[in-house]
């Protein structure tokens, strides 16, 4: 196809190639792509696509806040250039006289025509030679086909799990916050005969006195307790809490999408509705969990009469308690979406009886194959799979680290 000068096209006519490119497969499981879209050939459409800008794109089509620096944010770019994949992908699929374009260095659109390209003259026939060639180039491609074939056949079941359950989320070039608990806690030092520091903490505290807590330090490699001292800490993460955030991480970054990690204590609960968030750890140490965990589902807390820590059902009954010395374990992965003029945005919670449950939980959410079969669960009782959910894993762990995550129950939480 060859671009050619034409004469340009009615207002109705650009606002149909809008509205085919809108109802694309290409922009189908993308409500930020479809925004970048819409607003930039909008404005293009109303005359002011000359002042379309990186800042104005990030503010009118990607919700961004109005004191958002493009220095510091790559959003915009990031989103600009999935845009022009996309756009590429469609009209490679869907040939068409006319094409919307955005030329890479711009954020204006342009509304181009096509012409097929004059084919060049058939050369005379080379004779056998070129046939073979010809023909054994033919069955190569064939073949890797066949072989991408296959390939998307196996692959796509898992990939199509994990676009439904995160949707915009998981798409390259998209942000999200990942959001560590850590409960308070206190840290054991002995420096032996050097004075205790002051430049730090807040306050420090003398270590128990009892033979119990003398032969624990003791078994662990520490010196005498003579000297021990309690360090006040706010930011220390639970194993399993750390262990799910690195896997999250690596979901996250091998699917393009930019991560911004802070401490949970150090972020409100109801900034965490206004973006594609994720909340790691335990309503019990985590004020955000406990505010924003759905009050008619599963929860993790303290169960008054049994002493211990236990999974309880939407009815308030607890129905998970640890087991087998505790290498059986119970997590919760809770899936909230939140319907906004800026997309479907998704606060994810992962929660456990032990930390190593909710690593066991954040591991269920992001497997391909877990999602594939919930989904396929789900949908063989008759019923659409829900947007917002929440799962209970259990979990078979050793050391403290999950080796083995399976669903026990599934709750619908639309």
């Amino acid at each position: 196809m060859v671009e050619s000068p034409a004469p340009p096209l009615s207002r109705a006519d650009r606002e149909r190639l809008l509205d085919e490119l809108l109802r694309s497969p290409a922009f189908g499981r993308s409500d930020q792509l479809r925004r970048l879209l819409r607003y930039v050939v909008a404005e293009e459409i109303e005359g002011r696509g000359t002042g379309l800008s990186e800042y104005s794109v990030g503010v009118h089509a990607l919700g961004r806040p109005a004191e958002y620096s493009p220095d510091v944010d790559s959003t915009v770019r990031s989103r600009t250039h999935e845009l022009r994949k996309r756009l590429e992908e469609h009209y490679r699929r869907h040939p068409s006289e006319w094409r919307i374009e955005l030329p890479r260095g711009t954020y204006q659109p342009r509304f181009v025509r096509f012409e097929p390209e004059t084919p060049a003259a058939a050369e005379p026939n080379a004779g056998w030679p070129w046939r073979v060639f010809l023909a054994g180039g033919l069955a190569t491609l064939g073949l890797a086909a066949l072989g991408f074939g296959v390939w998307r056949v196996w692959q796509s079941p898992g990939e199509r799990a994990i676009q439904t359950i995160w949707g915009e989320a998981a798409e390259r070039g998209s942000r999200v916050t990942i959001a560590l608990s850590a409960p308070l806690q206190f840290w054991i030092r002995n420096l032996g005969d050097a004075p205790q520091p002051v430049d730090d903490p807040p306050f420090l505290a003398p270590a128990p006195k009892s033979p119990e807590f003398e032969a624990w330090f003791l078994r662990h490699g520490q010196a005498d307790t003579a000297r021990a001292f309690l360090h006040p800490n706010l930011h220390s993460p639970l194993w399993g809490d750390a262990s799910g955030a690195i896997a999250l991480t690596r979901f996250f970054s091998a699917r393009g999408v930019e991560i911004e990690f802070l401490a949970e204590r150090n972020v409100r609960p109801a900034a965490l509705r206004d973006r594609n968030a994720v909340v790691i750890g335990r309503a019990e140490y985590s004020y955000s969990i406990a505010q924003l965990q759905p009050g008619n589902g599963y929860r993790i807390a303290y169960d008054r009469e049994r002493r211990r820590v236990a999974v309880f059902d939407p009815a308030g009954k607890a129905v998970h308690y640890r087991e087998r010395g505790g290498q059986i374990n119970y997590g919760i992965a809770t899936m909230l979406v939140n319907r906004t003029d800026r997309g479907a945005l998704r606060t994810v919670q992962f929660s456990g009886i032990n930390s190593d449950a909710a690593q066991a939980a954040v591991e269920y959410l992001t497997s391909g194959r877990h999602l594939a079969e919930l989904i396929g669960w789900v949908t063989a009782q008759g019923r659409p799979m829900p947007a917002s959910f929440q799962v209970v894993v259990r979990t078979t762990s050793r050391d403290t680290y999950s080796l083995k995550a399976e669903r026990v129950a599934f709750l619908a939480l639309e």
